[in-house]
Parts: structure tokens; sequence; C-alpha cells
């Protein structure tokens, strides 16, 4: 789902909601001693992410630019090695931009 709202010339927001899944059919998830757990579900992975992008122009020369991006990442393997597929991660960045 995306949505953008235009404020003013160059005065802007923008925001992004994702999600994502993924179910391996006839691969079934292993314990923590990584036996094949009898009657299990297959594997399946989760992803939601969530993004907001702000550009505000506040006089004809300065310029702000920020983005913030969280991903969240959800796997039902039991598996110790496999856990690293299990995480989040944020990243945030700002850019001010000059004219003279």
């Amino acid at each position: 789902m995306n949505t953008f709202y235009k404020f003013d010339t160059e005065r802007w927001i923008r925001l992004r909601f994702s999600r994502v899944w993924v179910r391996f059919e006839g691969r079934q998830i292993r314990d923590e001693t990584r036996n094949i757990i009898e009657d299990a579900e297959n594997r399946s992975d989760t992803q939601w992410g969530f993004n907001t992008q702000v550009n505000w122009k506040f006089t004809p020369y300065l310029t702000l630019n920020a983005d913030y991006q969280f991903t969240q990442n959800r796997t039902n393997e039991l598996d110790p090695v496999l856990d690293f597929l299990n995480y989040n991660h944020s990243i945030v960045s700002f850019t001010l931009r000059g004219n003279y």
C-alpha cells in the first residue's frame, strides 16, 4: 500500500506499507536438533515493511529530504542455524541540500 500527499511545490510526504510472504510447499520445518517434525507444517517466511519519505523545501536555497525504513522478517523455522532469518532492520537517512 502506498500513499503520497503533496502539500505544496517541493513539499511532500510518502508512506508505504508492505507485506511479503513465502510458503515452501513440501519443505517441512525442523526442530532444534535438526530433525524433521512429524506432521509439521510447511516452512513459511513473512516480511513486513514500513517506509516514510519527506521532502520539504524551506527556502528557494534549502531543502530537507528525510527517509525512514523499517523491515521485520520472521520464519517458522525452529532450527538455530536458520535463526538469522528472524530479524528487524532500520535505516534512517537525512539529506540537507543547499543552493547558492
